[in-house]
């Protein structure tokens, strides 16, 4: 009996070990699938809008990578000011306008895909009012994390007012200005290239924003932009977070001590107030991310259903303003 277990139990590991193997000629996943139109585009003040289309595809789509339907009548509104324009064909994928785009200003944008659809695609968003950095404060080496110096900023902002609860994102973009280290040799050069960098926070604001990742998953990548939404009554607020600035090692000894040490280096912080629409996008993306890498105790997360204000389509039709300053670090 006790070997009629045994090499049962071995069966069963092999069979929830074996692959799945998926024949695609046997499941006809277009079948199932009504193909979408996408429209993608975030955009800002003064600057030329740029708008991407394409298509949704299922898993062994027959549809080419490079299927993009075909559009007609584009257009772009500035509701407002009761304004329409045609927008402006640059590619097979590819929309521009050169219509003004304002803090405050509402903005819809529509797209018909006759093989798609009867109806026409279209979305709403509204530029946000910017809300300003008003002082930084800085503070290198305040944390060190897996052999990994940080640096700590803190940001005092002031917020637009024009509504009850703001969202936010914040980036960090580092570049090195030193090309040699503490004992004069030569660093590697990708150091001296702009890069975004890892990001971390401890205030309570950013880390329970879902986008974040949650405790255990102590092994996930670090996120390259922390999002945070703010009620406020209009008067300045402060706002704490890590960046990882460029920095190297070096061995100390022989019994395998070493030193950690920060590159000198530019580094420009950008500020983002986000129309709603952006934050949603966005921040589902991230928690999406997160989602997939799970975490050592539960596994996967559940999946996440990315937010979309396309209309009769998926994609996203957000704006965004940004504020920035930059800090020096000498070596």
């Amino acid at each position: 009996m006790k070997h009629l277990l045994v090499a049962f139990s071995a069966m069963l590991m092999y069979s929830c070990t074996e692959s799945l193997i998926v024949d695609e000629s046997i499941i006809d996943f277009d079948r199932y699938h009504e193909v979408m139109p996408v429209i993608l585009s975030q955009f800002t003040v003064d600057t030329v809008l740029y708008v991407s289309i394409g298509a949704t595809q299922t898993a062994f789509s027959r549809l080419s990578e490079s299927y993009f339907p075909t559009v007609s009548n584009p257009y772009i509104e500035n509701i407002g000011a009761a304004r329409q324009e045609r927008m402006e064909y640059v590619s097979d994928s590819v929309y521009k306008a050169h219509i003004a785009l304002e803090e405050g200003a509402v903005f819809k944008i529509g797209f018909s895909f006759p093989e798609l659809s009867e109806l026409e695609s279209y979305a709403y968003d509204t530029i946000p009012f910017s809300s300003k950095i008003i002082s930084i404060q800085y503070f290198p080496e305040a944390k060190e994390v897996d052999n990994r110096l940080l640096t700590l900023v803190r940001l005092e902002v002031e917020p637009s007012g024009a509504k009850p609860e703001t969202q936010y994102e914040i980036t960090v973009i580092a570049q090195g200005t030193d090309s040699t280290d503490i004992l004069g040799l030569p660093l590697d050069s990708s150091f001296m290239l702009p890069s975004l960098c890892n990001l971390f926070s401890e205030d309570q604001t950013i880390i329970k924003d879902r986008s974040y990742p949650y405790v255990l998953q102590f092994n996930a990548p670090s996120p390259k932009k922390l999002f945070f939404s703010k009620k406020h009554d209009n008067t300045t607020f402060k706002v704490d977070f890590y960046y990882e600035p460029p920095n190297y090692t070096i061995a100390r000894g022989p019994d395998g001590d070493s030193e950690n040490y920060i590159i000198g280096h530019k580094a420009i912080i950008y500020f983002r107030t986000l129309s709603n629409s952006y934050y949603k996008h966005f921040a589902d993306r991230q928690s999406q991310f997160y989602a997939r890498q799970g975490d050592p105790l539960y596994g996967v997360g559940e999946p996440v259903k990315v937010f979309s204000n396309i209309k009769n389509g998926e994609g996203i039709f957000a704006s965004y303003v940004t504020d920035s300053v930059s800090i020096t670090h000498e070596q």
